[in-house]
């Protein structure tokens, strides 16, 4: 019984930490971009800019993350 207690719990831990990493990513994409909007840094093309590191990627990988954390 306790076995299966703990291995619950290391599941759940994996599910809260990939939700915290996908969260990290979508704040550091969200603010490159509005780096890039400022003209500050310039990573890339402004096409592929949008799509890759636009505000859509960041808020795809914020409710992927809410997804994953609540599950």
């Amino acid at each position: 019984m306790r076995a299966g207690l703990q291995g619950g719990f290391a599941r759940k831990r994996r599910r809260h930490i990939s939700a915290a990493i996908m969260w990290s990513v979508a704040a550091c994409l969200a603010i490159a971009h509005l780096f890039e909007h400022t003209g500050t840094l310039r990573i890339m093309s402004l096409g592929l800019e949008d799509i890759l590191i636009g505000w859509p990627m960041a808020g795809v990988l914020t409710i992927t993350g809410a997804v994953v954390y609540g599950t």
